[in-house]
């Protein structure tokens, strides 16, 4: 938290967080079209993952989040749609942050 000055000149209180959603430490394994990745935090409204694949900023993303700790006979499938935020190089492999515009369980 940071105090900030307002146009009238009132001090108030701001959050140097944009997040909207808690975010979740996890690996989860993450398929889409082009390959596959392993979770390293997520939430109802972002997910960042790491794979061997370089994706591209502003690209929209199909994939799909295998939950099968739940019940290993019958894992929890999440597909989404999201929108590709932020890609860094990481040694071997690639960071990427994405808003999730859209998810449905199956």
């Amino acid at each position: 938290m940071i105090n900030i000055k307002t146009r009238t000149g009132d001090t108030a209180m701001a959050s140097l967080d944009r997040r909207i959603a808690h975010r979740y430490v996890g690996k989860i394994p993450v398929r889409f079209r082009e390959g596959t990745g392993v979770t390293r935090d997520f939430s109802t409204s972002g997910i960042y993952f790491f794979t061997d694949r370089p994706l591209h900023v502003g690209e929209l993303l199909n994939f799909t989040l295998t939950l099968s700790s739940i019940d290993v006979n019958n894992p929890l499938s999440i597909h989404c749609i999201g929108d590709i935020l932020r890609v860094e190089r990481k040694s071997e492999r690639y960071g990427v942050a994405a808003r999730v515009l859209s998810h449905t369980f199956e």
